[in-house]
C-alpha cells in the first residue's frame, strides 16, 4: 500500500459517529462494539491537539476522568447510584466550565451525552460508563505518547 492509501484508510477509521457515542445506553450487549471504538475516539482527540479550538490537554483530559473513577469509588463503597445521582449530574457543569476555560465542544458534546445516558441507567450502567470512558483516555494518552506528544 502506498502512503496515500494509508492515510486514507486511517481517515476512515477515524470517522465516527458521534451522536452514536452520544446514545450509548452502556448495557453489557453494547459494550464489545463501544470499546472497539474508544479506540478512535482518544486517537481522535489527540490528533486534535495541534488545533486550539479542539485541543484537549492530558492534564485536563485526566481530571474528567479523576471525577469519573471517584463516583465508581463511591459506588464500591456502596453508596447508593440515587445518592451519587447529584454528583454525577454535576459532571455535565463541570464540562461547561471547562468549556469555557478552553475545552472543545466536541469533548463537552461527548462527555455530556454520556453523561446525560448514565443518569437514565442504573449502577450498572455507570460502571460500564467507566470502563468505556477509561479505554478512551487509555488510548488518548497511549497516542500521545506514541505520536510524540507531550500530552500538554
Amino acid at each position: 500500500m502506498g502512503e496515500l492509501e494509508n492515510e486514507v484508510m486511517r481517515e476512515e477509521m477515524r470517522n465516527i459517529d458521534w451522536e452514536k457515542i452520544k446514545k450509548q445506553k452502556f448495557a453489557d450487549e453494547e459494550m464489545e462494539g463501544i470499546l472497539e471504538e474508544a479506540d478512535r475516539i482518544g486517537e481522535w482527540f489527540r490528533d486534535r491537539r495541534d488545533n486550539k479550538e479542539m485541543k484537549i490537554s492530558e492534564t485536563k483530559f485526566r481530571k474528567f476522568f479523576d471525577d469519573v473513577k471517584g463516583i465508581q469509588r463511591k459506588l464500591d463503597a456502596g453508596i447508593s447510584f440515587a445518592e451519587l445521582k447529584p454528583q454525577i449530574l454535576l459532571m455535565k457543569s463541570k464540562a461547561a466550565y471547562e468549556t469555557a476555560r478552553g475545552i472543545p465542544e466536541k469533548f463537552r458534546d461527548f462527555f455530556v451525552g454520556c453523561i446525560d445516558n448514565v443518569l437514565r441507567g442504573d449502577e450498572k450502567t455507570y460502571k460500564n460508563f467507566v470502563t468505556f470512558f477509561e479505554a478512551v483516555y487509555a488510548y488518548f494518552y497511549y497516542h500521545s505518547k506514541s505520536k510524540g506528544g507531550r500530552g500538554q
